[in-house]
């Protein structure tokens, strides 16, 4: 019940930051995004910037009671005269302290519905080397496949040795001319000890890292 409570306070701090400011709070972490296309060099990013048609939106926050980190793309990709394209977009937050151990990942995955034109794959990696994109890590989630939105894909124990980094990413491999309606988001959550269900969902479901409007905006669009 403790636990229950420290959470919830950590949310309310989070909550009011964002009512306040109109972004989300913060802990002091490094935290980064970075863009591929097929296969080329990672470009950093900002959140909020539109590389390729694509929206970017990524958000962490960090302190010893929960580490969230979220990362969402949406918009239109046209492929051209190209039939083969790969989209690989990450982010990361190093520095979590997240404990004690073991801590708990809680990671949900989701995204428009897999067509002929689009296969989505997302992935989180905890690393407590606390290298930023740290990959492939101390623990990973394995590739996940878009799920329904309210269970989540991946819950695993790991130990984590502060200060440690959490990464998260999310693939998209396109096929054929027609342009494509994009739209995925990963959301993970890391707590000392395993979390109830219903706050692990409430963790990942509020508008925390400011993008619930983004979200239901991507889940009423079309996926060609």
């Amino acid at each position: 019940m403790t636990h229950f409570r420290n959470v919830l306070r950590v949310l309310a701090a989070v909550l009011v930051g964002t009512a306040v400011f109109g972004a989300p709070t913060r802990a002091q972490a490094g935290f980064a995004i970075q863009y591929s296309l097929d296969g080329g060099a990672f470009t950093t990013v900002n959140s909020g910037d539109t590389v390729d048609g694509l929206k970017i939106t990524a958000s962490s926050y960090g302190d010893p009671t929960v580490s969230l980190l979220d990362l969402h793309v949406t918009g239109v990709f046209k492929p051209g005269t190209v039939e083969t394209h790969s989209i690989v977009i990450q982010a990361t937050v190093t520095d979590l302290t997240t404990a004690p151990a073991p801590q708990t990942l809680t990671t949900k995955f989701t995204a428009g519905t897999t067509t002929v034109n689009a296969a989505y794959t997302g992935q989180s990696w905890v690393d407590n080397g606390n290298a930023e994109f740290g990959i492939p890590g101390t623990i990973t989630t394995g590739a996940l496949t878009p799920g329904d939105g309210i269970t989540p894909n991946f819950v695993g124990s790991f130990t984590g040795v502060p200060k440690y980094s959490l990464t998260t990413e999310i693939r998209i491999d396109i096929t054929g001319t027609k342009d494509v309606n994009i739209g995925a988001d990963i959301d993970n959550v890391i707590t000392p000890t395993p979390a109830p269900a219903g706050l692990v969902l409430m963790l990942s479901g509020l508008p925390v890292l400011g993008i619930a409007r983004l979200r239901r905006r991507n889940r009423a669009a079309p996926v060609a």
